[in-house]
């Protein structure tokens, strides 16, 4: 977990969330802009107090650094301090300690809000919402640990339930490739949740016949193309018509498709969804270059072909934008040769 993802995630929440008018900004309150948040990272004054926070006792600093003077280069230090704590495997007693301290603090130092015509002012470090959301990572990694060597021992109800999704992702991350490969081997262990982490990781068919039946949409969708990689290649075409076969996923399979669009069973089956009408489109964005001008115009202009196919092909056409195409196009309109509803955009 990486300290900037942490950071991310509770800035934009707080992007809005935190936001207040400056008659409600904090007595001892620090407005600043841009410029000066970016000449305060790497002032002399902050990374003294940065050094100190590195190499002394954090939890007797924070304190002094929550009511510090010099309240923007004190947040700047306690912003680069989080940082670095983000990227540690484990948090140590002492950091615990340093980050429940800073939890209770108040944010001095302010900007204005971009979108609020200068109205709302919002935190520039944002540290108490941080510690906290370290404190919780921290938590949640102890207790992917466990989940973690209970799937290795086959206890997992002595620990799976109740567990978050993100703690059960956090548990595949740390399996060991022995224990993954077990599991694989044996996916009825684990939660929905975890299959599609650990189908990311490595193969076996039973794990992935698990992703179709039991993985969420959520979880599938954006995962197909790594999820693909991991196949072995004459299992793809398989693999991905089984998905196409839940409606949210359709699209996206077809689309995955078109990585491996050189495979002849692939490109056939992809061929086939343009008469589609939930992943014809898809299908003719995957195939717009793959296939030649003059097929896709033969294909738009055949009256003895279904409709559907000719929209699609009509589409694919488009899509290539190419003025020769687009020409073409419009001589078969004019001609006739393409059917009423396609025609019309042609004739205008």
């Amino acid at each position: 977990m990486k300290a900037s993802w942490v950071a991310v995630v509770v800035l934009l929440w707080t992007g809005w969330v935190d936001a207040r008018p400056a008659e409600q900004l904090p007595k001892d309150a620090v407005r600043v802009e841009d410029q000066d948040v970016a000449k305060a990272r790497k002032s002399v004054a902050t990374q003294a107090r940065l050094r100190s926070l590195q190499h002394e006792k954090a939890a007797a600093m924070i304190g002094s650094l929550c009511t510090d003077a010099d309240a923007l280069s004190a947040e700047s230090a306690l912003s680069q301090w989080l940082d670095e704590l983000g990227g540690e495997p484990d948090l140590g007693s002492a950091d615990k300690a340093a980050l429940a301290m800073l939890s209770r603090c108040h944010e001095r130092v302010f900007a204005v809000h971009p979108e609020s015509a200068g109205q709302w002012w919002v935190p520039v470090f944002p540290l108490g919402a941080r510690a906290e959301a370290l404190l919780a990572l921290d938590i949640d990694r102890d207790q992917a640990r466990r989940l973690a060597a209970a799937w290795s021992n086959r206890q997992a109800h002595k620990q799976q339930a109740g567990a978050s999704e993100r703690t059960v992702r956090l548990a595949v991350s740390v399996l060991d490739p022995h224990a993954r490969a077990a599991l694989a081997a044996e996916p009825a262990l684990l939660p929905a949740a975890a299959l599609v982490p650990l189908a990311q990781l490595t193969y076996s068919a039973a794990l992935f016949d698990a992703v179709l039946q039991r993985a969420s949409d959520a979880d599938l969708a954006p995962a197909m193309a790594a999820l693909v990689a991991q196949l072995p290649a004459p299992a793809i075409a398989d693999w991905l018509q089984r998905a196409s076969q839940r409606p949210a996923l359709a699209s996206t399979a077809v689309l995955t498709a078109g990585t491996r669009i050189a495979d002849p069973a692939i490109a056939a089956w992809v061929r086939a969804q343009l008469d589609s009408e939930v992943t014809g489109a898809s299908a003719a964005q995957v195939l717009s270059e793959h296939l030649s001008l003059d097929l896709w115009l033969e294909m738009a202009a055949d009256s003895q072909l279904p409709p559907r196919r000719r929209q699609h092909a009509v589409l694919a056409i488009r899509l290539r934008n190419d003025a020769r195409g687009e020409l073409r196009l419009r001589e078969l309109a004019l001609s006739g040769r393409l059917p009423d509803g396609l025609a019309a955009e042609f004739l205008r």
